[in-house]
């Protein structure tokens, strides 16, 4: 029988959430979607902000190895990155569509978040009402709105 602790994840604002609802929101440049999402990741207590940041640097990372391996086709690119064909096709279409300098300078974004996270900025600490890290979630909002733009601008070059 369904009880409650079945269904909680998916009820209001506090479910978890995969990171490909974060990646989509990036790759389609929408930076609203994009900082719902995180913000939503944040809120679930299902990820702390290193981990969202070491999940698109994971993502980015992977884009940056297709964009100089000369890879033409998505079983080649899964095979490479050691991944499922859907996913590898996704890369590598996001790749294509970024270059190599979005994609570096996206990389750049994700190191100096990471290091902002780990000690190098403070934006207050802890929300008391809602026991959020305000620095983890300004980060990472940040961020995020900053890898949407490198995407959106991509898609009109």
């Amino acid at each position: 029988p369904l009880n409650a602790n079945h269904v909680e994840p998916y009820l209001g604002d506090a479910g978890g959430v995969p990171e490909w609802d974060l990646t989509d929101a990036l790759e389609s440049g929408n930076a609203t979607t994009a900082i719902t999402v995180a913000r939503r990741m944040l809120d679930s207590k299902g990820r702390a902000g290193v981990q969202i940041i070491f999940m698109l640097q994971r993502y980015y990372l992977r884009m940056a190895r297709l964009e100089g391996a000369d890879v033409a086709s998505p079983e080649e690119a899964a095979q490479l990155l050691g991944m499922n064909a859907f996913g590898a096709k996704k890369l590598l279409s996001m790749a294509s569509r970024m270059g190599a300098e979005r994609i570096g300078d996206a990389i750049h974004l994700i190191a100096n978040a990471d290091v902002d996270l780990k000690g190098g900025v403070s934006y207050g600490g802890k929300d008391l009402n809602t026991d959020q890290d305000l620095t983890d979630l300004t980060v990472i909002e940040v961020l995020v709105a900053r890898l949407a733009r490198l995407t959106m601008s991509a898609r009109r070059s």
